[in-house]
């Protein structure tokens, strides 16, 4: 004859005794680890788009800036060590609702536009704007902007790679979408 542990016993005794305990404490271990799997897997994702948006975009690997423009043989000094330079020149704007509008020069080859909506600006009166302000400030595709004395029609949204945490001060951790925009 068989002796029986009386852990054995037990065990079954207690998981039938204390159901919504333990059902509580299965669900509650099961949900845990399909959180941890899921941002696990996601983090691949996430820096896959990451990487392929960059590469899309043609990130920049560096930002300085000068006191003094560069001059040709400085340029090509830097363009003989294997650096491709862009000026990226911008302008801030406060419009009559207090929002701030940062103005870029149109890029070429480095921290291109990602349109979402419409084309890109081809003309001197047309003005491509980044798509949270323009949710944010009710502007769409054909709308007017006036800065100055200068009005420039939408004819896209997007964003750019290098600007997309949009914040006047860097160190801002909460900053409403309306108080700072960017133009592109």
């Amino acid at each position: 004859m068989k002796k029986r542990l009386v852990l054995n016993n037990r065990v079954p005794r207690e998981l039938l005794s204390n159901k919504l305990r333990y059902g509580a404490l299965f669900l509650l271990i099961v949900l845990s680890m399909t959180v941890i799997v899921g941002m696990a897997s996601s983090t691949d994702s996430i820096l896959y788009t990451c990487e392929q948006n960059h590469i899309e975009t043609h990130l920049e690997d560096g930002e300085f800036s000068v006191f003094v423009p560069l001059t040709e043989e400085n340029l090509k000094n830097i363009n003989d060590m294997g650096i491709e330079v862009e000026e990226n020149f911008y302008i801030s704007y406060t419009l009559e609702d207090n929002s701030d509008l940062r103005v870029f020069k149109n890029r070429e080859s480095i921290n291109l536009v990602q349109l979402l909506d419409g084309r890109l600006a081809d003309s001197d009166n047309e003005i491509v704007i980044e798509n949270n302000y323009a949710l944010a400030n009710g502007y769409s595709i054909g709308d007017s902007i006036t800065l100055g004395s200068y009005t420039y029609t939408i004819t896209g949204l997007g964003y750019t790679s290098d600007y997309n945490l949009v914040k006047k001060v860097f160190l801002m951790l909460v900053q409403m979408l309306k108080s700072l925009a960017r133009l592109l």
